[in-house]
């Protein structure tokens, strides 16, 4: 069956035993195409050794790079993170930029204080947005955000709703099936946002959960809530929101960042009388529209309140003000 492979690829792989795909992965003369979907079929059947076999594939010389990277995405969140030291220890001898920067992504998402020290001995990929994410998830004040320029708002009252409702228990505990979470220091989502017909779960940090104190949460960077968006039937992230704090007494900064480490939106927080109040504005460069988004958090009944929202992006019939992103 493995000599048909060429002809029939998913069927084929669809079809083959635990022993048969592992046979094709260390095959010299299957195609690089035939051993990642072999790859893809053990790790959807749960193979007991498949992090042993991706630790060979991980340090062989020879693996394609897509492989390599499937590889890396695989490990990452494999037995607790038990194998985030291996990828950072393996980053530096990488060559593939692919794999290399595949790696970097995940300690931003994954790795701790001691992964900075690592990120900071690699030049030929881009490491600052990976700093940024474990800084603010540590509350340490280097490697944050850049003041960034946003884009000029110039009063174009286009209003969109934004909706919120609390989630119950029971809404919560559904949303656990299909949820991936790449940071794992989050809870369970409180507030359904929706945009323009974009449903949007918003996840508490659980450390902002066990502190209530939020004049002690401003003055340190943290990533304090993250979104996740509705694709097809599976919930993905989509944004991570992280501050940290401004000059004036309490007031922070606000980046609203893509996985990617692609900066959105942009705008400033307030601490007054038990309330969080914020603006948000796109970033310029971001390629989404200009926006508006003015509103308040009350963090004793974790719920949005949005005051103004405008966006200068068109519509047509009924069709969704929030574009495709391009990452």
């Amino acid at each position: 069956m493995i000599n048909s492979l060429h002809t029939n690829k998913a069927e084929a792989v669809e079809n083959l035993s635990n022993s048969e795909l592992k046979s094709l992965l260390s095959n010299r003369t299957e195609t690089d195409s035939n051993k990642l979907e072999a790859f893809r079929r053990l790790r959807y059947k749960q193979a007991r050794d498949l992090p042993k076999l991706s630790l060979e594939i991980l340090h062989g010389n020879k693996a394609d790079r897509n492989l390599k990277a499937e590889v890396v995405n695989f490990l990452a969140p494999a037995d607790k993170n038990k194998y985030i030291k291996v990828l950072s220890r393996h980053l530096a001898q990488e060559d593939d930029l692919t794999v290399k920067s595949q790696i970097v992504r995940v300690l931003g998402e994954r790795g701790n204080v001691s992964d900075l020290r690592v990120l900071d001995k690699i030049r030929d990929v881009d490491t600052a947005s990976a700093k940024s994410f474990i800084a603010y998830r540590y509350g340490i004040s280097k490697n944050l955000w850049p003041k960034t320029d946003v884009v000029e708002y110039k009063g174009i009252k286009r209003n969109f709703k934004l909706i919120t409702r609390t989630l119950d228990q029971a809404q919560k505990n559904h949303l656990t099936e299909d949820r991936n979470n790449p940071i794992p220091v989050h809870t369970l989502p409180d507030v359904e946002l929706t945009c323009q017909r974009q449903v949007i779960h918003i996840h508490r940090a659980k450390a902002i959960e066990e502190n209530s104190d939020w004049g002690k949460i401003i003055q340190t960077p943290q990533i304090p809530f993250q979104f996740y968006c509705k694709h097809y039937s599976t919930p993905m992230l989509s944004h991570y929101l992280m501050i940290h704090p401004a000059d004036e007494h309490n007031k922070f900064h606000i980046n609203i960042v893509r996985p990617s480490g692609r900066q959105i939106y942009s705008g400033i927080g307030q601490l007054k009388k038990g309330k969080i109040y914020f603006s948000v504005f796109t970033v310029v460069g971001s390629k989404m529209p200009p926006i508006k988004v003015q509103g308040d958090y009350e963090p004793k009944s974790k719920a949005f309140n949005f005051t103004e929202a405008f966006s200068a992006l068109d519509v047509k019939n009924g069709e969704k003000r929030v574009p495709t992103p391009i990452d």
